[in-house]
């Protein structure tokens, strides 16, 4: 017997060695693969300036003996000249930017920013071209380094790079995915290297084919460090894709955007330091709802079972989500289509289908009422989809 359970043990030691260096492998992959990001100014607006003219109502050239002092100047923008390109200001002064006469942000001196025009021209479908005003109290002369440019490969910068101690030019939303694949990238390798059988309980995909209820013993310690481990990466995965709407909804500004580096970190360490919590806390409470809306029903021994699954579907479908979209923007570099539409519907998909698979598995392991059980869920996941988990990655759509 001591062969048979020494060979087993290297076994296990050999998978585990294998499963560490695959975290290893994809995260040096994917930093290889995004590594070629090579920017090159295709555009400068140094005779292109405009001066709007109140009372011809149009904009007329820049001129330096004429214009030096007026506290806006303007540049108008083809996109379609500029394929897959970026605008970019490095702010010299404070400067209020406006397009098309629209306020759009603020910018301070030191700044760094790289705004895509097909992104720009999406939002105004109905012209072909757009005027970019810079407005600044101590405005004189033209605003100094404005440049168009684009991105000779597809890939993106370097991930590790942009994960250093400064911040790297790129594009916003890689720099977060960096930071986010790194994080959740230790913390799932954590889990397995520390709690083997929480990981495999939690990631075991083939419940949805087998429509059975197993780790009833871990299912019985909802509170369990290691379950609150699971339940804290899970809080952390809703809250980088609540971060992620809101880059894309302009919610917020990115990672390599805005007034001062110490203000953007702060602003998103902030955001996604308090949807953690918040969503902690929820996942933490839902025990609480759970237990209560049982007894009301009489579905007694159903609240840790309905929670260990919930916790098990949502981690293993957002999971899933997350590092998707991740591959895909790192794919796709810059040019990432900022669209969360087909998101949006996957979500609902997977809680309706969700909703669903409950109701078959609890069916299947326990004698309860159908109707009871049909009414428990529908309050219950019904408040999942309407509010929750949706309310906290999607709150501009509620």
């Amino acid at each position: 017997m001591i062969p048979f359970l020494l060979n087993k043990s290297v076994k296990r030691l050999v998978c585990k060695q294998w499963f560490s260096r695959f975290f290893l492998f994809f995260l040096f992959a994917v930093t290889a693969f995004s590594a070629k990001a090579e920017w090159q100014s295709v555009h400068s607006f140094e005779k292109e300036w405009l001066v709007y003219q109140p009372s011809w109502k149009a904009f007329l050239p820049y001129i330096s003996t004429r214009h030096f002092n007026d506290k806006s100047k303007s540049v108008l923008i083809h996109p379609s000249d500029f394929p897959k390109a970026y605008l970019k200001i490095e702010a010299s002064q404070n400067y209020t930017l406006f397009i098309n006469g629209v306020y759009c942000q603020k910018i301070s001196a030191g700044a760094f920013i790289r705004m895509n025009l097909d992104s720009i021209g999406r939002k105004h479908p109905s012209a072909d071209k757009f005027v970019v005003t810079f407005y600044g109290d101590e405005l004189n002369g033209l605003p100094q380094k404005v440049f168009i440019e684009q991105n000779l490969d597809k890939g993106t910068e370097s991930i590790l790079s942009s994960f250093g101690l400064k911040i790297r030019e790129g594009a916003g939303v890689n720099n977060f995915f960096a930071f986010a694949m790194i994080s959740l990238l230790a913390l799932l390798g954590f889990l397995y290297s520390f709690f083997p059988k929480y990981f495999q309980s939690y990631f075991r995909y083939s419940d949805w084919f087998s429509w059975e209820i197993k780790d009833v013993v871990i299912a019985k310690m909802p509170f369990a460090f290691p379950n609150l481990v699971v339940i804290f990466i899970l809080s952390l995965v809703t809250a980088y894709l609540a971060y992620f709407n809101g880059l894309l909804q302009n919610l917020h500004q990115p990672l390599n955007l805005g007034s001062s580096k110490t203000e953007i970190f702060s602003e998103a360490f902030l955001f996604i330091g308090s949807k953690t919590i918040f969503a902690f806390v929820l996942f933490a409470l839902r025990f609480v709802m759970y237990q209560l809306f049982c007894t009301l029903f009489k579905l007694d021994n159903l609240a840790s079972i309905h929670f260990f699954k919930s916790i098990q579907t949502n981690i293993q479908f957002f999971t899933l989500l997350i590092f998707s979209v991740l591959i895909y923007s790192v794919y796709m570099g810059p040019g990432f289509i900022n669209n969360l539409n087909w998101i949006r519907t996957a979500v609902d998909f997977y809680f309706l289908f969700r909703t669903i698979y409950f109701f078959i598995v609890f069916k299947k392991h326990f004698k309860f009422n159908p109707l009871s059980l049909i009414a428990y869920l529908v309050i219950i996941e019904g408040q999942v989809l309407l509010f929750g988990l949706r309310e906290l990655i999607f709150p501009e759509f509620m």
